[in-house]
């Protein structure tokens, strides 16, 4: 029978986060930040939760028929229709 070396347990300790300091996708976190949130929301603070499902929506482009040729999203949400910038 083979014998397995015995571990020695160490120092446990408890850590509990109060606040929650949100998504940060960088190589350092702090305290209460979380690296990955992937379908994750904080919506229910303090409480994590599943984010809400995605959906459809529809805008009114003053009865433009002209179908959506671009859209940006950067400093906010802009979209052209045809050749008109909204």
């Amino acid at each position: 029978m083979i014998k397995l070396p015995e571990l020695q347990v160490g120092n446990r300790s408890n850590q509990m986060t109060t606040t929650f300091g949100g998504y940060n996708h960088a190589e350092v976190l702090y305290d209460g930040q979380m690296y990955d949130m992937k379908n994750m929301s904080g919506d229910q603070y303090p409480v994590l939760s599943l984010r809400k499902r995605r959906g459809y929506t529809s805008f009114d482009a003053g009865g433009s028929t002209a179908a959506l040729t671009g859209i940006n999203g950067r400093d906010q949400l802009t979209f052209t229709l045809g050749q008109k910038v909204f």
